[in-house]
């Protein structure tokens, strides 16, 4: 829900038009239904994707400039990270469980704050070759094609 939300902040307030959210794996929290409403009610329906459980993991998360793991409960060992970061694609965490003990300081942030996860994520976009829509497109392509 945090990152829906720093991700529609970042989409409207600060403007960054080129921003995608894509959401691999399956229902844990919230329902893929609830993810849908929080995606329509923060207005980034269009530019989000819902990938559902995938066995190709590896070639959908090296479609990705930024890795995410927003957990607000328990996270004993983030095996989640651990996959983003074998990749060599940057993690952006909560201070939940050992996610501090194994993301580098400056991409932790505080779990319930959605202003401080959103400059995280406006952090690495900084880096020019974040946030490349044509990249993002034909990574995310080359993944589903190899494997359908």
């Amino acid at each position: 829900e945090n990152l829906i939300k720093a991700v529609g902040k970042l989409y409207y307030a600060k403007g960054m038009e080129n921003i995608r959210l894509v959401l691999i794996g399956y229902e844990t929290n919230l329902s893929n239904e609830d993810i849908k409403n929080l995606l329509k009610e923060n207005g980034i329906e269009e530019i989000s994707v819902i990938t559902g459980y995938r066995d190709d993991i590896a070639d959908c998360l090296s479609a990705l400039d930024l890795g995410v793991v927003a957990s607000t409960g328990s996270e004993a060992v983030c095996r989640v990270a651990f996959e983003i970061m074998a990749e060599g694609i940057p993690v952006v965490a909560s201070d939940v469980g050992v996610l501090p003990e194994i993301i580098p300081e400056e991409n932790i942030y505080s779990k319930n704050d959605i202003d401080g996860l959103a400059d995280k994520i406006m952090h690495h976009s900084d880096k020019t070759f974040l946030f490349s829509e044509k990249k993002f497109y034909e990574d995310y392509m080359k993944a589903v094609n190899n494997n359908v």
